[in-house]
């Protein structure tokens, strides 16, 4: 018997994702006090609006981020509208404050926020930086949920690492125990956040079930989220997602050409060892 999760949603820290890239963090010096188009008073009204904001979340995916995001903005925008020295450039305000108070911040570079804060950006560049920044905060997230599994598998003593394999948006793990078990991990980023399955394969008793509660309490200690995942078990020691079976399939192909060979050499052993006897048998006779 084994187990598989499947339809999982993980969703990790979001500082931690801001970290695994390198970004900087709080850039306010460039959202109100870089303004020189501003006045002080303006400057001002606008540390004011931010304290009215709602603090980021600290787990969120990528579509929760930008709903998030739209929120504040239209919030802003509305009330920086009320303002007489703001109301001149209450989007561009909406935009900068709503942007600085959104994980998405950590991925928007110095050179963006420049743009950002041209207070005649065109909707079309600011989608484009927002769009941008997206995407990397869910390839970020998917990058760390990847990292985190290989983690938490080489510590349960998964610690052959079969394989790792990246294209496009889908990263396959296969980690591999000494005797011959392994986990399979599927992940793939997305808006909905990385979206996982893991398989275990090569049990051939109820092991698997501890063994999968401890996988997914060893990635609720590194500080992913789960969600949505679907448990279930099976009876095939080769595992059941496509990849299980790939590896599975390429494994036995390798165990068999072992044995094939091993088969060859006894053989050949054998037909020595019995014209060797022959021989011998004619020289005495």
């Amino acid at each position: 018997m084994s187990e598989v999760v499947t339809g999982g949603i993980a969703v990790a820290a979001v500082s931690t994702c801001a970290a695994l890239v390198g970004a900087a963090v709080g850039m306010g010096y460039l959202v109100y006090r870089g303004l020189s188009w501003l006045s002080e008073s303006a400057k001002r009204e606008m540390e004011q609006l931010e304290k009215e904001l709602v603090a980021a979340p600290t787990h969120a995916t990528t579509a929760e981020v930008r709903r998030e995001f739209e929120r504040q903005y239209a919030l802003v925008k509305e009330r920086a509208s009320r303002v007489p020295s703001l109301n001149g450039h209450a989007d561009t305000v909406a935009r900068l404050l709503a942007l600085k108070q959104s994980p998405l911040a950590a991925f928007v570079g110095k050179d963006q926020w420049k743009k950002l804060c041209h207070p005649r950006l065109s909707k079309r560049n600011c989608v484009g930086v927002l769009e941008e920044a997206g995407r990397q905060f869910a390839r970020s997230n998917a990058n760390l949920v990847a990292s985190s599994i290989i983690d938490v598998a080489t510590n349960m003593g998964f610690n052959q690492q079969r394989v790792n394999h990246k294209r496009d948006v889908r990263q396959t793990l296969v980690l591999e125990d000494s005797d011959g078990r392994a986990v399979v991990a599927e992940v793939m980023e997305s808006d909905q956040g990385a979206r996982i399955n893991l398989d275990l394969t090569g049990f051939g008793d109820r092991s698997c079930h501890e063994v999968m509660d401890r996988f997914l309490k060893g990635l609720d200690a590194k500080d992913i989220r789960l969600m949505g995942m679907r448990r279930r078990s099976h009876y095939r020691r080769e595992g059941v997602t496509p990849e299980s079976l790939k590896f599975s399939r390429t494994r036995n192909e390798r165990s068999r050409q072992v044995l094939s060979n091993e088969e060859r050499r006894e053989a050949d052993m054998r037909r020595r060892q019995q014209l060797s006897e022959s021989r011998r048998l004619r020289v005495t006779s």
